[in-house]
């Protein structure tokens, strides 16, 4: 009698909490993958300011 009232209780818990955890888990996922987008068109910016450099360089000279 304990263990199945132990396993009811333990399947509400989890029916309760894993709706939010999922929820936590996606918004978590997309702010990660929104700053990696971030990153990776600042890291696309500096390569063009690098090779704007560069085709100063060989301008100048």
């Amino acid at each position: 009698m304990q263990r199945s009232l132990g396993e009811l209780n333990h399947s509400l818990v989890r029916c309760y909490l894993f709706p939010t955890h999922s929820a936590i888990v996606l918004r978590k996922h997309s702010a990660v993958s929104s700053q990696q987008s971030a990153v990776s068109s600042q890291q696309s910016a500096v390569s063009h300011q690098q090779s704007a450099v560069a085709h100063k360089l060989i301008a100048d000279s």
